[in-house]
């Protein structure tokens, strides 16, 4: 999980973050599946009245809609009450997603598509939360385009944290449409963004796609404190992926820090092209030019000043 302890890294330890100004949440009656503190950098909470916000008490558990499998709520009042007031427009599109989704794992491996499917949202969620650059653009999208109330989709090649992804921003002009041929999915969109407790200032909706599995899961995500922090010019500027690779570096290296890109190496150091590294003192061993740099793997090495680019490293946020 990196939303919290990356949230703070990316202050590179000297930003307290909740000192920092932060948008007031709309006059919502509750937080719903977001925990108390959404938007500061905490896991959605799921365990949580899909209607009043509350989690169940001691001893109890939720009850989920029997239609559709998709809501849960802490009691039969909490029920009807969504029911008349928003779940009963989007629940036969959420249960023919979610059965869509079974059939197809079905076909995969019969006799376990529902098994699967749980399995696969579970493994979703955990990957989501901890592949940094998939998460870092989807935030980046996600808070830039607030005003059109985008769904950011993501695609990713595998569960691993390495995997390659595609993240893009779907605006509302392209999923807000309703007319009797709306897939089901784009209900299901729907469902999340008229909920009562939905704050584009503090959550978003992503649904990721894992490239051989069946189904897509859509979920409702809280946005970390540090992109609601992102300066106007980064925002113009700046892409999602130079966002996500500068926060990535601001993990590892202080916003003070020298980077350079190795360029232009050849024989037994080519190897090192496009590496990032930090630059050091003069080399005083070597004649003018050479510089003592360390690689990203802290191993320190002398390099000549032509085979160093230096990185621009863009200001991201409002207290920089």
């Amino acid at each position: 999980m990196w939303s919290t302890r990356a949230c703070m890294d990316l202050a590179s330890g000297n930003t307290d973050v909740s000192s920092q100004p932060y948008p007031q949440p709309k006059n919502k009656p509750h937080s719903g599946a977001l925990s108390s503190r959404a938007g500061r950098g905490y896991r959605l909470n799921t365990n949580r009245c899909w209607k009043c916000g509350e989690a169940p008490e001691a001893g109890k558990s939720l009850h989920k809609c029997a239609r559709c499998y998709m809501v849960q709520y802490c009691s039969k009042q909490c029920q009807v009450l969504d029911w008349r007031s928003n779940h009963k427009k989007f629940c036969a599109h959420s249960r023919a997603e979610r059965e869509r989704a079974i059939a197809d794992s079905e076909a995969f491996d019969p006799g376990n598509g529902r098994r699967n499917r749980q399995i696969v949202k579970k493994a979703e969620e955990l990957w989501y939360d901890d592949h940094m650059y998939c998460h870092l653009q989807a935030e980046f999208l996600a808070w830039k385009h607030r005003a059109d109330y985008p769904v950011i989709k993501v695609t990713t090649d595998s569960l691993s944290v390495d995997s390659a992804v595609e993240v893009v921003m779907v605006p509302r002009s392209q999923w807000a449409e309703v007319n009797n041929s709306t897939p089901d999915q784009i209900m299901t969109f729907r469902s999340f963004f008229e909920r009562s407790d939905f704050d584009e200032l503090f959550a978003y909706v992503v649904v990721i796609t894992v490239s051989g599995v069946a189904g897509s899961s859509v979920y409702m995500w809280p946005l970390c404190a540090l992109t609601v922090q992102i300066r106007h010019s980064a925002l113009v500027n700046v892409t999602s992926e130079e966002y996500a690779r500068e926060s990535l570096r601001r993990v590892k290296h202080p916003r003070e820090a020298h980077l350079h890109r190795l360029t232009g190496l050849i024989g037994s150091e080519a190897h090192l092209n496009g590496q990032e590294c930090v630059l050091g003192d003069e080399d005083p061993n070597k004649p003018d030019g050479w510089y003592m740099v360390t690689l990203e793997g802290g191993e320190e090495i002398s390099m000549w000043y032509q085979r160093l680019k230096e990185v621009v490293r863009p200001q991201l946020f409002n207290f920089e």
